[in-house]
C-alpha cells in the first residue's frame, strides 16, 4: 500500500508530489515542465530523508527538526500555489494563446517561471542548510530502518469487545481502599452540613476514575446531582450551563427574551434558585486553578441544613486547599498503585487481547512486567496505556526478549507520563500517528463521533489510497486506524458498550497537542495568544459554552480578540461553540 497522502511528520510530500505529476501533463504548464521535473526530483530526495527522521522522534538532533520544519513550510506552499492554479484543458489553453494575446501570454510565463523559481530557491536553500547542519543521509540508518512500525492492515484491526464496556466494579483495581474512605467522609452518619472534598495528584493517577466510583456508589442518596468535567482552559460559563442541564434536564438553556444561550449571571442565579432548597452532590473534575473554582463556587449555595456535598478533583496542591479549606471540609491524596495492583492492572488488560500469554510460564510474565514498572510505577494511565501498545504485538514477538527491552527502552531522558507516551506514540505507523495528532483540533471533554472522525481524516488526505487486488476503500482502512486507537487506549469510548463516540484522557490530549503545535499541524486558539506564528496551516477555535462533555458543536461566541494572524495560507478551520452556529446560520 502506498503511504498516506498526508503525515505530521511529513507535511504535505506524498499528496505535493502526486500534484507536481498531474501539474507536469496540463498544457499551462508546458513551459515550465522542466523546472517542475527538478522540483519534483529535489522534493522527492527530500521525502526519502524525512521519512527516515520521521521515525526518530525525541532522538532527532534539535537541527534535523528545524530542517524538517523548514521543508514541510516548503512543501505547505508549493502546494498551495499548485491549488491556486488549477489544471485547464488543452481547449481552454489554446483559448488563452488565442485570445489573450502575445503580451498577456509572455507575462503569465514569467510569473509562473518566477514562482517556480522561488520554489526552487527555497528547495535548494533546505539542502544547503542540510550539509551545513550535517545531515547525513545515511544518519542512524540502523536505527531507523528498525523503528518504523509495520502496519497489520485494516483486516487485523479489531476492538476486543471487553474495551468497549471501560471499567467497571469488578475491573477497577486499588480503589476498593480510598473509595471506601471517601464515601465515608461524604455519608458522615447523620452529618447534614456542606461539605467540599477534593481529590488531589499527578495526572493518570487515576482522580476521575476515583471521583467517578464515589458518585456511582452514593449519587442516588441527593436530590439532585451532577458531574461535570472544567479543564485547562475554560469557559465557565459553558460548565455551569452543562451542571444546570444535569441538575434540571426540563430547564431551558436560553435566554426567553432573544432566544441566545444565558450568560454567566444569568446561569448562576439559575443554578443557586433551583439547588437552594434542595440536597445536592456535584462532582466538579478537573479544576486547575483558584479562579475557576471561585466562579464556580459562587454558583454552588452552602446550605447548611441540606448536606450537599461536592467533590473536586485537581493536580495542584493549592487548588485542592481553596476548594477545601474549611475544617469540615477534607483532602484526599492519590497514591500512585502499589506493586501488587500495578501487576494485576497490566495482566488483566494484556490479557483481554492476548489472551494466549495466559500460558506463558510466570517467569515470562514476570520479567515483562518488571520493563514495564520501571516505566510506568504505579500510575494507572500509564500501565493502561502501555499494555495497550503491548497489545498490538504478536504472541511470537514477546518470544524474544530483545524485542522488549528495544521497545521499551526508548527516550531514557524522559520521564513519567511523557515518556510513556512517547513510546508508544512512537510505536504508531505514520498515518495513524496523524491521525491521532489531529484529535487536538478538539477541545478538552469533548466527545468525537466515530463516523463524523473518519471521514475528516479522509477529507483532511490522511488516508492511503487503495491499490491492488486486495485494495480496501478509504472507510475500512480509517476504521482500522480508529480501531487501533481504542486498542492502545490512546482514546476512549465515551459511553460503555460501544465506541461510536470516543474521548481521549487530558493527559494523552496535552501530549499530542504539544506534539502538533511544535510541527505546526495544528493551531489551537491558546498557542495563538501564547505563540504566535507567521504562518497557521489548521485553526482550532474554541468558542465555549454548551455541553463539551457531551457534544463538540455546543458553544457561546467567543470574544476574545486574539493578536493579528496571517491566515492565508490556512488549509482547515475548525470551530466549536455559538460561533460555529453563527457561521453555519450565515450560509
Amino acid at each position: 500500500m502506498e503511504g498516506p497522502r498526508v503525515t505530521s511528520s511529513m507535511g504535505v510530500m506524498f499528496n505535493l508530489l502526486s500534484k507536481l505529476n498531474t501539474s507536469m501533463d496540463q498544457p499551462g504548464f508546458k513551459d515550465a515542465r522542466g523546472d517542475l521535473i527538478s522540483l519534483k526530483d529535489e522534493l522527492g530526495n527530500m521525502k526519502a530523508l524525512m521519512h527516515k527522521f520521521a521515525t526518530q522522534d525525541e532522538s532527532m538532533d534539535l537541527q534535523v527538526k528545524e530542517w524538517m520544519r523548514q521543508v514541510r513550510e516548503v512543501g505547505y506552499d508549493a502546494e498551495d500555489w499548485i491549488d491556486s492554479h488549477p489544471p485547464v484543458s488543452s481547449a481552454e489553453a489554446r483559448g488563452t494563446r488565442l485570445g489573450g494575446g502575445f503580451f498577456s501570454r509572455n507575462s503569465r510565463r514569467r510569473k509562473l517561471a518566477e514562482l517556480i523559481k522561488e520554489l526552487k530557491d527555497r528547495v535548494k536553500e533546505a539542502s544547503k542548510r542540510r550539509s551545513r547542519y550535517l545531515i547525513r543521509e545515511d544518519w542512524d540508518d540502523a536505527a531507523v530502518d528498525n523503528d518504523e512500525p509495520v502496519d497489520l492492515g485494516p483486516s487485523n484491526v479489531t476492538v476486543d469487545r471487553q474495551l468497549l464496556y471501560g471499567l467497571d466494579g469488578s475491573m477497577l483495581v486499588g480503589t476498593n481502599a480510598p473509595v471506601s474512605e471517601l464515601v465515608g467522609k461524604l455519608q458522615a452518619g447523620g452529618e447534614q452540613r456542606f461539605m467540599v472534598v477534593s481529590i488531589v495528584g499527578a495526572g493518570g493517577l487515576g482522580k476521575t476514575t476515583l471521583a467517578r466510583e464515589v458518585y456511582r456508589t452514593i449519587h442516588g442518596e441527593f436530590d439532585c446531582c451532577a458531574f461535570v468535567s472544567v479543564g485547562q482552559n475554560p469557559h465557565i460559563t459553558a460548565v455551569l450551563l452543562n451542571m444546570l442541564h444535569q441538575l434540571d434536564p426540563q430547564q431551558r438553556l436560553v435566554d426567553d427574551a432573544d432566544q441566545q444561550p444565558m450568560d454567566e449571571p444569568t446561569v448562576v442565579g439559575k443554578l443557586r434558585e433551583f439547588l437552594e432548597e434542595k440536597r445536592y452532590f456535584i462532582v466538579v473534575d478537573d479544576i486547575w486553578s483558584a479562579s475557576t473554582w471561585r466562579d464556580i463556587k459562587c454558583a454552588l449555595p452552602e446550605n447548611s441544613t441540606r448536606g450537599s456535598r461536592i467533590v473536586t478533583t485537581t493536580r495542584m496542591n493549592d487548588v485542592a486547599k481553596s476548594c477545601s479549606g474549611r475544617p469540615i471540609d477534607f483532602t484526599h491524596l492519590m497514591k500512585p498503585l502499589n506493586e501488587a495492583d500495578s501487576k494485576q492492572l497490566f495482566s488483566s488488560r494484556l490479557q483481554q487481547s492476548l489472551p494466549e500469554l495466559e500460558a506463558c510460564d510466570e517467569v515470562s510474565e514476570e520479567k515483562l512486567f518488571r520493563h514495564v514498572w520501571k516505566i510506568c510505577g504505579g500510575t494507572p494511565l500509564a500501565i493502561i496505556v502501555m499494555a495497550g501498545m503491548l497489545n498490538r504485538k504478536s504472541p511470537d514477538w514477546f518470544d524474544h526478549e530483545d524485542n522488549v527491552v528495544e521497545a521499551l527502552q526508548k527516550y531514557p531522558a524522559l520521564q513519567g507520563m511523557r515518556r510513556t507516551l512517547r513510546i508508544c506514540y512512537s510505536d504508531l505507523t505514520l498515518p495513524v500517528k496523524t491521525c491521532l495528532l489531529y484529535l487536538s483540533v478538539f477541545p478538552e471533554g469533548a466527545a468525537m463521533e466515530k463516523k463524523r472522525l473518519i471521514w475528516r481524516w479522509i477529507a483532511e488526505g490522511f488516508i492511503p489510497d487503495a491499490e491492488g487486488d486486495k485494495a480496501t476503500a478509504p472507510w475500512e482502512t480509517a476504521e482500522s486506524y480508529f480501531n487501533d486507537l481504542v486498542t492502545r487506549r490512546l482514546i476512549q469510548p465515551a459511553e460503555s458498550g460501544d465506541a461510536v463516540r470516543v474521548t481521549v484522557h487530558n493527559v494523552v490530549l496535552e501530549f499530542i497537542s504539544s506534539v502538533a503545535g511544535e510541527e505546526n499541524f495544528v493551531t489551537s486558539q491558546v498557542m495563538l495568544r501564547s505563540k504566535p506564528r507567521d504562518v497557521v496551516r489548521r485553526l482550532s477555535l474554541n468558542g465555549g459554552g454548551g455541553d463539551q462533555q457531551g457534544d463538540v458543536d455546543g458553544g457561546e461566541s467567543a470574544t476574545e480578540q486574539e493578536a493579528p494572524v496571517n491566515l492565508s495560507q490556512l488549509r482547515s478551520l475548525t470551530v466549536f461553540g455559538a460561533l460555529a452556529k453563527s457561521l453555519s446560520n450565515g450560509f
